[in-house]
C-alpha cells in the first residue's frame, strides 16, 4: 500500500487550478492593501509643542504665533538661531528638549533618567499626535496638530 501512495504523489500535479486561483487572489489582495495603506505619508501639521511634567503642562511653543509660554519655574528656555533649548528640571532629574522652529519638530537631546536614556534615543516628534515619553521623570513632549487628540497620560 505504501507503494501506491508514493506513486500517486509522484504523478499528481503540485497545484490544482483552484489552488492557483486562491494563491493569486490572496497575493493581489496583499498588494492592493499595501498600496492603500501608506505608513510613510505626511501626518497632520504640527501647530504646537507641549511639554508636560507629572501630567501638568509646563511649557508650550506655538509655531503659528512664534511664541512660547512657560507655566513653571522648573523650565528654562534658551533661544539660538532657529533652535530653542528647553531644560525641564524636577526632583527626579532633568531633560533637555530641542525645538526646531523652522522644521516644526522637537526631540529630547539630553536627560539623566537612566543609563539607557530611552527618551533621548526616541525619534523626534514631527506629526500631530506624536509624543516622546520619559517615564522615570514623568515627562511627555507632545506635537499638537489640527484635529488630533492629545494622548492620555497618567
Amino acid at each position: 500500500m505504501a507503494r501506491i501512495d508514493s506513486d500517486v504523489i509522484k504523478t499528481s500535479k503540485p497545484f490544482k487550478k483552484f489552488d492557483l486561483c486562491l494563491y493569486i487572489s490572496v497575493s493581489v489582495m496583499i498588494v492592493v492593501l499595501f498600496l492603500c495603506y501608506n505608513p510613510f505619508g505626511k501626518g497632520k501639521a504640527v501647530s504646537q509643542i507641549e511639554i508636560s511634567l507629572s501630567g501638568k503642562t509646563v511649557y508650550v511653543y506655538d509655531f503659528s504665533l512664534s511664541e512660547s509660554t512657560v507655566y513653571s519655574d522648573a523650565v528654562q528656555e534658551e533661544k539660538n538661531s532657529g533652535l530653542i533649548l528647553v531644560t525641564v528640571t524636577s526632583e527626579k532629574g532633568f531633560n533637555v528638549i530641542e525645538i526646531d522652529v523652522s522644521g516644526h519638530t522637537a526631540r529630547v537631546i539630553d536627560a539623566d533618567c537612566s543609563s539607557r536614556k530611552d527618551c533621548v534615543h526616541t525619534k523626534e516628534v514631527r506629526s500631530g499626535g506624536d509624543a516622546i515619553v520619559c517615564v522615570p521623570h514623568k515627562l511627555v513632549v507632545t506635537a499638537v496638530g489640527d484635529g488630533v487628540r492629545q494622548p492620555v497620560t497618567g
